[in-house]
């Protein structure tokens, strides 16, 4: 609280990686996507969403309701937050993310407070391509077409895209014209 530093990691000079510096921006890219967040949170100003400071966010419930977690990170700061009750007992609350959520974007928001905006550094080898989202195949345009990132061994190299046929559902053939 005072501003003195107990620890401080220095960089390692073992070259050896955890993971592949393509496949660890492209998850920070999902968990700081905040329109993938908007089913479980609400708006796109959900309460993951800071302007000033990219979030990559993950939250978790066990199934029993007993626990509750939020983990987050930036480029330069991981926090974790649990809630729970101590005798184990389920929470009365449902979700614990729920409640576990505010508490560690507090605690983000307060960390970071007058610290530089940073972004999740993209390595030069990750492509953007547009992708047909039913075949996975490179786009030929159309309504099904996603835009994405890939590694380079991630991106289609198949073009196509799917064809809408109409199925007779009394007999499960393809339908005939005037069916």
């Amino acid at each position: 609280s005072s501003g003195r530093i107990l620890e401080e990691k220095q960089p390692s000079k073992n070259k050896n990686k955890v993971v592949d510096e393509n496949i660890a921006y492209e998850i920070s890219d999902i968990l700081s996507d905040n329109n993938a967040k908007i089913r479980g949170y609400g708006s796109v100003r959900s309460i993951f969403d800071n302007p000033d400071h990219p979030y990559a966010v993950k939250t978790g419930t066990t199934s029993d309701y007993r626990d509750g977690w939020t983990v987050g990170y930036t480029p330069s700061l991981v926090g974790g937050v649990w809630v729970g009750n101590n005798d184990n007992a389920a929470m009365n609350t449902g979700y614990g993310s729920l409640s576990a959520s505010p508490i560690w974007r507090a605690f983000m928001d307060r960390a970071l407070e007058g610290a530089p905006r940073e972004e999740f550094s993209r390595p030069s080898s990750i492509a953007d391509g547009t992708i047909d989202k039913l075949s996975n195949k490179i786009s030929s345009g159309g309504s099904n077409s996603v835009k994405d990132i890939f590694a380079p061994w991630q991106m289609p190299t198949e073009k196509g895209g799917y064809t809408k046929i109409k199925i007779d559902k009394l007999t499960g053939h393809r339908a005939k014209d005037g069916c």
